[in-house]
């Protein structure tokens, strides 16, 4: 996994390769327009679909963690685009 730096807008998740970058608003690796997306969590493993079916897979460092992330994207998804919630998975 590589670290990255996640500043959520609106319905836009910026991604930086750098704390500094990020704070510095400097220009993001990439911008991921999460309008229409989908959440899930499978094995621990935050997955976004975006709607051109573009995946992006995060992981975090605790449980803690996780779950903070899984209520701030889901909230931006559900509640900005009218999405399903959150689905749990998990792999056997």
């Amino acid at each position: 996994w590589k670290s990255r730096f996640v500043l959520i807008k609106n319905t836009y998740l910026f991604y930086f390769v750098s704390s500094k970058s990020m704070i510095k608003l400097e220009q993001p690796k990439n911008v991921v327009d999460l309008s229409n997306s989908t959440l899930s969590v499978i094995d621990g493993i935050i997955r976004i679909t975006t709607k051109d079916k573009q995946v992006y897979n995060f992981s975090c460092e605790t449980e803690t963690e996780l779950n903070q992330w899984i209520v701030a994207l889901n909230s931006v998804i559900y509640y900005k685009s009218n999405t399903h919630r959150i689905k749990r998975h998990t792999q056997k």
